[in-house]
């Protein structure tokens, strides 16, 4: 059983558990504590998310303490459940063994291939939906530096452009937010 938590750890990090789970996490690898009352982003995830710890409650550990916390599931339960959720095929179910209990090659070719390309697929979305996060941070503040600064004061063209921008950049977010969500339901 340790060998196959040692294959879940390393391919799984707490970084995709908590974007799986829909945790924001922010830049510097903060999030809101899902196991306490956190008002503030208290929880930590460890650069190379191989780790998380929390601030605020004193719990940390791997992606299996992790899940088993969020989960409220035992030990193998955990392994059982990270293997599903993330079509990971480290532990098969009798009805994918074959006659003899061992994955055949082509079964074994065909789950690394998929899980890379749903790697490939979240990568990419990934990079979509920060390059759009990072528009519609740029073009805040775009409004703000235009923004008339007194009473009166005529609107500049580029405070207008920003304005018409600003709700074709938020409804371009919220979509691919919206497909984050799904690809990790996946």
């Amino acid at each position: 059983m340790m060998d196959t938590a040692t294959a879940i750890k390393e391919a799984v990090t707490c970084r995709q558990f908590a974007d799986y789970i829909g945790l924001s996490v922010n830049r510097s690898g903060f999030a809101v504590c899902p196991f306490h009352g956190d008002k503030d982003a208290s929880l930590k995830i460890y650069k190379g998310g191989r780790g998380w710890c929390c601030f605020g409650c004193h719990k940390g550990g791997d992606v299996i303490n992790f899940a088993s916390l969020y989960y409220g599931l035992g030990f193998k339960d955990t392994l059982q459940r990270l293997n599903d959720d993330f079509h990971l095929g480290i532990i098969q179910t009798a009805s994918e063994k074959a006659p003899n209990g061992v994955l055949t090659a082509v079964q074994i070719a065909k789950r690394k291939a998929e899980r890379r390309k749903q790697e490939r697929l979240r990568a990419a979305l990934e990079v979509r939906y920060w390059g759009a996060f990072d528009k519609w941070i740029d073009n805040e503040r775009k409004i703000q530096d235009n923004a008339p600064k007194s009473f009166g004061e005529d609107f500049s063209p580029a405070f207008c452009q920003a304005l018409t921008e600003r709700e074709n950049l938020r409804e371009r977010l919220i979509d691919l937010e919206m497909e984050r969500t799904t690809s990790h339901e996946k």
